[in-house]
């Protein structure tokens, strides 16, 4: 080979390379979502059996999410895929000013989806999740709920707005990307006994997070949207402090148009005109090189 010969790709790249773009990306979001969520869920089952009084899986969890994350966003050999893996998970830094929007954003999304749940929730009946975690002391579920919504916000974030939306946005844009993606999103929820039930919530909130993160350029904020929210929940859940959003609250048959369902459709609207407004001034903010390329570059 001479000095000016481009080095030959691998066949097995070459072989991935040739798959239509839009099915890259939906393997390779899931791929992503699967190595990165199921780390820590394994290491924390083992949790569960050996010295569950000290959440010792969330440290080999954060170090797991570390490792593959970096690789996943462009370190680590083959250098040949170094560039496509870094594009793929779209998790450049942001400015001060970005992550300003960006946490503003924030408690609007969580108003969002609380006025969300407490309408759907209405119309639906949600089965209860048999996962009984009692026999841990407050120190060590605490840390275990934290590391849980960790888990989740970085995983699905780089999985599905990460790999996943941005290969769609590249070949259809970011509106049926970002509807795809959040339909794959629920699907992958199935395999929980509330999955089914919850379309509308986990619609509503993959098409949040998937908003923010082609607003910004990067699944960062998106990651500590979604992080943050689930702490919230779960933390609520597990304390009882602020058990008014997270219990079902009785039917629409039995209540029709009460005070309480105004409300929070009331909310909804707010939440939908400030987010988008919010969006807007994150969009004007975005590098020009957050926009993904034409397909035809791929």
């Amino acid at each position: 080979m001479t000095e000016t010969e481009t080095p030959r790709r691998p066949a097995l790249l070459r072989l991935w390379e040739r798959v239509p773009l839009p099915v890259r990306a939906i393997v390779a979001g899931f791929v992503v979502f699967f190595v990165l969520q199921n780390g820590w869920l394994g290491f924390f089952l083992v949790n569960l059996k050996v010295l569950p009084e000290v959440p010792w899986s969330a440290a080999l969890g954060l170090l797991w999410l570390w490792g593959f994350f970096r690789y996943f966003d462009g370190s680590g050999p083959p250098r040949s895929t170094a560039a496509s893996r870094r594009l793929a998970m779209r998790a450049p830094r942001l400015g001060a000013r970005p992550w300003r929007w960006a946490l503003l954003y924030l408690p609007i999304f969580l108003v969002f989806l609380v006025a969300v749940i407490q309408i759907a929730y209405r119309f639906l009946v949600i089965p209860e999740e048999d996962f009984d975690l009692s026999m841990l002391p407050w120190w060590s579920l605490y840390p275990s709920l934290v590391m849980l919504s960790v888990n989740a916000g970085v995983s699905e974030e780089a999985g599905f707005r990460g790999y996943m939306q941005g290969g769609l946005e590249r070949r259809f844009g970011p509106t049926v990307a970002i509807l795809a993606t959040s339909l794959l999103f629920w699907l992958a929820h199935l395999n929980h006994a509330s999955g089914p039930a919850r379309f509308i919530q986990l619609m509503a909130m993959s098409i949040g997070l998937g908003a923010l993160t082609w607003a910004a350029g990067s699944i960062w904020p998106a990651v500590v949207c979604h992080a943050t929210v689930d702490a919230i929940f779960f933390l609520a859940a597990a304390s009882g402090i602020a058990p008014w959003f997270i219990e079902h609250p009785q039917p629409f048959a039995e209540t029709g148009v009460d005070p309480s369902f105004v409300l929070f459709s009331i909310l909804i609207v707010v939440a939908v005109v400030a987010g988008a407004l919010v969006l807007g001034r994150l969009t004007a903010l975005r590098s020009p090189t957050a926009v993904a390329p034409p397909a035809a570059a791929e």
